[in-house]
C-alpha cells in the first residue's frame, strides 16, 4: 500500500507498506521515492504522527466539522445560490446554481485556500487543526462574495 499526502501534515513525504512475501521481494536499494526519507519530511511526519497520538484531533476535527456545515447551512438561508452542502468530517463542498470559479481567486485575495470543482462546487479542505474563529472569518468572506455576485447578477 503506498502512502503520502498527510502522512507529513502538508509535506511532500510518500511511504510503502507491504507484508511478506511482498516486502521480501523489494530489497534494500531495489524500492524508492523521491518524498521519501529526507530528514524535514520525516520531521514534519513525526511531528505529524505525534498530533494524532494525542488522542484529541479526531475529536476536534468532527466539532469543526459540525459547526462548519450548520454554518454554511445559516448562510445558504441568505443564498439561494447554494443549492446543497456535502460533507464528510473537515472535507465540505457547496454546490452552486452558477458557475464558482470565480470565487476562487477572490477568496484567496482574502486569505483563504478553496478550490472549484465540476464547475460548481466549491471544496473546502481545510488544516486539521481550524479553529471557529478560522471558520467564522471563512464565512464572512464567503458571505461578501456570494453577496457582491448577487448584487452584480
Amino acid at each position: 500500500m503506498s502512502l503520502a499526502k498527510s502522512l507529513a501534515g502538508g509535506t511532500a513525504i510518500g511511504a510503502l507498506l507491504a507484508k511478506e512475501p511482498f516486502i521480501s521481494a523489494l530489497g534494500p536499494g531495489t524500492h524508492a521515492s523521491t518524498f521519501g526519507g529526507n530528514f524535514l519530511a520525516t520531521a514534519a511526519g513525526v511531528a505529524t504522527m505525534d498530533v494524532f497520538a494525542e488522542g484529541t484531533i479526531l475529536a476536534h476535527c468532527k466539532e469543526m466539522g459540525t459547526y462548519f456545515t450548520s454554518a454554511l447551512k445559516s448562510l445558504s438561508e441568505h443564498h439561494q445560490c447554494i443549492k446543497e452542502i456535502r460533507s464528510r468530517g473537515l472535507m465540505i463542498g457547496i454546490e452552486l446554481d452558477h458557475e464558482g470559479m470565480d470565487y476562487v481567486p477572490m477568496a484567496m485575495e482574502r486569505g483563504f485556500l478553496i478550490n472549484c470543482t465540476m464547475g460548481n462546487v466549491l471544496r473546502f479542505l481545510p488544516p486539521l487543526t481550524i479553529t471557529q474563529s478560522d471558520i467564522d472569518r471563512l464565512l464572512n468572506a464567503l458571505d461578501e462574495l456570494l453577496s457582491a455576485s448577487k448584487a452584480s447578477s
